[in-house]
């Protein structure tokens, strides 16, 4: 249950990630 719980709040964290970094790279 608890890797299940990692692998299930890891993709989240990767898209807010990689929203972050666009939106980092807009403001450039």
């Amino acid at each position: 249950m608890i890797e299940h719980s990692f692998i299930d709040n890891l993709p989240p964290k990767k898209i807010l990630l990689e929203t972050l970094l666009r939106l980092f790279a807009k403001i450039k």
